[in-house]
């Protein structure tokens, strides 16, 4: 997060923190990333519909409603 704090414009980084707290089971602050990453750059949502490491939130109705748009 420190990379975060640095380059903020940077939408990758939030996407990549995003997936690592999926993975981690974190979903309230993978959300919470993603939206951020999607702010910066929309076409994030397109990737988040389709990444494997948000397998582990993708039932949760807040990453759905994001991704969905």
């Amino acid at each position: 997060r420190g990379l975060i704090a640095q380059h903020p414009d940077e939408a990758f980084l939030y996407f990549n923190v995003a997936c690592c707290e999926s993975l981690a089971g974190q979903a309230n602050e993978a959300v919470g990333h993603l939206r951020q990453a999607i702010e910066r750059w929309d076409g994030f949502r397109e990737l988040a519909a389709g990444d494997s490491d948000f397998d582990p939130i993708r039932g949760e109705p807040s990453f759905h409603a994001l991704v969905e748009g």
